[in-house]
């Protein structure tokens, strides 16, 4: 008797994984898209890079300037004479346009600042508040150019505006270290404002905060001040 024997021939079963890398289109997308994933990558990192160095190289401008204006104050103090355009013309111009061309990065916003006070103290604070609104950052330097074009605003008397821009951050818990000076100037506006009992109730929060930095105290101490004057005549402004 002869036996025939069969040879059976196993073939694996293949994923569709597996189907896909024998495929040479999808191995040619699969390389395309690899490219583009690792180029984006580099380019975000690059950019990074690029903006943190762009950023040093800003603030390395800003503070030689601030180094010129400090001096020039210093020089009119011993000299008892006031500012003018005239002595600090070069280097607030210089500031304004650094904070212009760099309103998002760290080193525009204190150049925004520094020139916003400037033109203060020139009796310019429309151009002031427009220098300061166009700056676009966040964290305490945000904090510090929302306060400032808040103080701006008061100084054009725009006080309704002011207390509810204050009045939303107070409700939204979005500030922290200039709490106090947010709170004191909101008391402020809304006494202008003739509402004397809610200008009472900030000043009263503000006079209860336990804060050990110097400001703070500062402002803690003077509202408690203010509070017992608008006790004893109601109405009267801050």
């Amino acid at each position: 008797m002869t036996i025939e024997v069969k040879t059976i021939e196993i073939k694996p079963k293949l994923s569709p994984l597996y189907a896909l890398f024998q495929n040479p289109q999808f191995l040619k997308t699969l390389g395309i898209s690899l490219i583009v994933f690792i180029v984006i990558a580099l380019i975000g990192t690059g950019y990074s890079y690029l903006q943190e160095k762009t950023d040093s190289e800003v603030q390395a401008s800003y503070f030689k300037i601030e180094t010129e204006v400090l001096k020039i104050k210093e020089d009119l103090d011993k000299n008892k004479e006031t500012l003018s355009l005239e002595k600090v013309k070069t280097q607030l111009d210089s500031l304004k346009k650094i904070a212009q061309e760099n309103n998002r990065l760290l080193g525009g916003a204190l150049a925004g600042v520094l020139a916003s006070d400037l033109l203060s103290h020139l009796g310019q604070d429309q151009e002031a508040l427009e220098l300061i609104k166009n700056l676009k950052i966040d964290g305490a330097m945000g904090e510090l150019v929302t306060y400032r074009k808040l103080t701006l605003m008061s100084n054009l008397n725009q006080w309704e505006t002011v207390t509810g821009e204050i009045s939303e951050l107070l409700n939204k818990n979005s500030i922290s270290f200039l709490e106090s000076e947010l709170r004191w100037l909101y008391s402020f506006g809304l006494n202008k404002q003739q509402k004397v009992t809610e200008a009472k109730t900030q000043l009263e929060k503000l006079s209860q905060r336990k804060e050990t930095e110097t400001r703070a105290s500062f402002l803690s101490e003077k509202a408690k001040k203010y509070l017992k004057m608008l006790n004893m005549k109601k109405g009267d402004s801050l």
